[in-house]
C-alpha cells in the first residue's frame, strides 16, 4: 500500500489538500508550492466488487485446498486474472465512467479514488482488487503517472468500501477486515467502511481505526437517505476514531439528486457531524454516479 493518503489531510473540513500529490508523483519544477490540490475520494465503480464471480464455487475451491486462498501482495488471484475489469463494465458503463473522470479533470480535481463496494463480509478470492498495484490505471491516458506534463490528468486510486450492516457485521458475521486478510486489503490505496447500525459504528470508531496493518482510513456516513442516522454521534466515540487517524466522509450526491428530502437530510446531518467534530477530520466526496451531478470543489463547499 502506498503512503497513507489520508494522513496528510488538513485538520479542517476539506475536499482539498496540497502535499498528497507530491507523495506519489515527482513534482513539476514549475508547480507552485501553494497550488491547491483537490480530491474526490468516492467515485463509485459501476459494479460491486466481486461481480461476475460465483461465490459458492469460490468457497468450494477454498475448501478443497483446506483453507481460504491468500492473495500475495501486489498480485491478482487466478479468478481476477481470467477477468478483464474494464470488459465486465460493458461499453455503456465504461463510457459513463470515463466521462465522469474527464469531468473531474475539467473541474480541477487532481486525485480521485474509485470506490469498490462490498455489501457482504470480505471473501478472499472474490473481493480482490481488480486493479492491483502492478496493473495500469483504468484510464491510463488520463492518469498522472502515464500522461506527460503539462497535459491535464488525474491520479487514479482504488478504495475498498465495506458496508457494515447485518449481512457483513450482524450476529456472528466476520466482516473480514482482519489480520488474516492483510495481503488482500493492502492492494487497495484506501480502506473505508460505511456503518449502518449502532454496533457497526462503535466498532468502526473504536476497533477498526486502531493502529494495525488493516486499520481503516475513512468512515463514510450516509446522511441523505433518512432524517436521522441509525446511531448516535457521541463525541467520545468520534474523537477515538479521529485519534486513530481516520476521517469522516460526507458525500454531496444527496444535495444534487433532485430530491428535496435527501438534500434536507444531508444538510441537517452534515451540520451535526461538523458540530461533533468541530470541523476537524471531515472530508467531502462526491459518490456521484452521473456526470451531470459532479460539482467543482468550491461549489461543493458552498452547497
Amino acid at each position: 500500500m502506498p503512503p497513507d493518503p489520508l494522513s496528510i489531510f488538513s485538520s479542517e473540513i476539506s475536499c482539498c489538500d496540497t502535499p498528497f500529490d507530491a507523495l506519489l508523483i515527482p513534482p513539476s519544477p514549475s508547480a507552485s508550492a501553494n497550488y491547491p490540490m483537490f480530491y474526490d475520494l468516492n467515485v463509485p465503480w459501476p459494479i460491486p466488487l466481486g461481480a461476475g464471480i460465483d461465490v459458492k464455487q469460490s468457497k468450494k475451491a477454498s475448501k478443497k485446498k483446506g483453507k481460504e486462498p491468500v492473495l500475495e501482495k501486489g498480485e491478482p488471484d487466478a479468478i481476477s486474472e481470467r477477468m478483464d475489469p474494464m470488459g465486465l463494465l460493458g461499453e455503456e458503463k465504461r463510457a459513463n465512467l470515463e466521462r465522469r473522470v474527464e469531468m473531474l479533470i475539467h473541474l480541477g480535481y487532481s486525485v480521485l479514488s474509485f470506490s469498490h463496494t462490498v455489501h457482504t463480509r470480505i471473501i478472499p478470492g472474490v473481493h480482490t482488487n481488480p486493479f492491483p498495484p502492478t496493473s495500469p490505471a483504468p484510464f491510463p491516458h488520463l492518469d498522472s503517472r502515464t500522461v506527460p506534463r503539462p497535459k491535464r490528468h488525474i491520479l487514479q486510486l482504488h478504495r475498498l468500501t465495506l458496508v457494515l450492516d447485518e449481512d457483513s457485521f450482524g450476529g456472528n458475521a466476520n466482516h473480514g477486515i482482519t489480520n488474516a486478510n492483510v495481503s488482500l486489503l493492502s492492494t487497495f490505496d484506501i480502506l473505508a467502511v460505511r456503518p449502518l447500525t449502532e454496533t457497526a459504528f462503535q466498532s468502526a470508531c473504536l476497533s477498526l481505526t486502531a493502529l494495525a496493518p488493516h486499520s481503516i482510513d475513512i468512515i463514510s456516513l450516509d446522511l441523505a437517505s433518512s432524517p436521522r442516522l441509525p446511531f448516535h454521534l457521541k463525541r467520545s466515540t468520534v474523537s477515538k476514531a479521529l485519534e486513530g487517524g481516520a476521517v469522516f466522509e460526507i458525500c454531496y450526491t444527496g444535495a444534487v439528486s433532485g430530491e428535496i428530502g435527501e438534500r434536507r437530510n444531508l444538510i441537517a446531518g452534515a451540520r451535526e457531524v461538523i458540530r461533533i467534530t468541530g470541523g476537524k477530520g471531515v472530508v467531502l466526496s462526491g459518490e456521484v454516479e452521473e456526470m451531470m451531478g459532479l460539482r467543482g470543489p468550491f461549489d461543493v463547499i458552498n452547497l
